[in-house]
């Protein structure tokens, strides 16, 4: 058996970029150059505070839409964390996979 009382030390958790969008969303996006399991539990910390910060607001979320940008160097990383009770799906963009030339040129001219 586990105990069920940790210590926990009150800091703030802050997420890369928060957004209220309409119909009740949330839009946590954040943005990485590595990939662990650990940023998963990061991104439920910074959700989950948020969402008790609005609800003390008044503001009331319907769905939560979690973005991470990774960097030019990342081709993959894993999208979902499941444990059974837990579960977070993350929408990914990896910056790996964007035509930089077409871009430039299109920037360019």
């Amino acid at each position: 058996m586990l105990p069920s009382e940790y210590p926990v030390v009150a800091t703030r958790n802050y997420g890369d970029n928060m957004f209220l969008l309409e119909g009740d969303a949330l839009l946590c996006l954040e943005y990485e150059s590595t990939t662990s399991w650990l940023d998963f539990i990061k991104y439920n910390k910074y959700v989950i505070h948020t969402l008790e910060r609005l609800h003390e607001e008044g503001i009331q979320i319907a769905r939560v839409i979690i973005v991470v940008i990774y960097t030019g160097d990342m081709q993959s990383a894993p999208a979902k964390y499941d444990v059974g009770g837990l579960c977070l799906q993350t929408r990914q963009v990896f910056l790996s996979k964007f035509d930089t030339d077409e871009i430039y040129s299109g920037l360019k001219s």
